[in-house]
């Protein structure tokens, strides 16, 4: 049997709503399962009014996750990210691209 190892992601109290469970993954083995990871900002537990700053806030949540799990950007095999719209796509784009440079090398 593999053993089962929950991180969280430390954020203040208020920045998740009552409710919502904390920011978390799970490593089983080498393989690293994260909860959805918000754009709040890690310091101050608010979401910013603007979605550019929520995507580049996610991506560096999930840095931070994944380094809190012993693993590294390099790791991930699968993101999927939700937006309100198409429109959103255009915020991704920058994160993505600092976290993936390589195109040959992205997840």
């Amino acid at each position: 049997m593999v053993n089962r190892k929950r991180v969280h992601l430390a954020v203040p109290q208020n920045a998740l709503p009552v409710g919502q469970p904390p920011i978390s993954a799970v490593c089983m083995g080498d393989l690293v399962f994260t909860s959805s990871i918000p754009g709040i900002d890690p310091l101050t537990g608010e979401i910013p009014a603007d979605p550019e700053s929520q995507f580049a806030n996610a991506f560096e949540n999930l840095r931070r996750l994944l380094h809190e799990a012993g693993a590294g950007s390099e790791s991930v095999g699968l993101i999927t990210v939700y937006t309100p719209g198409r429109e959103g796509r255009s915020f991704i784009n920058k994160p993505w691209l600092e976290m993936y440079p390589d195109d040959s090398d992205r997840p």
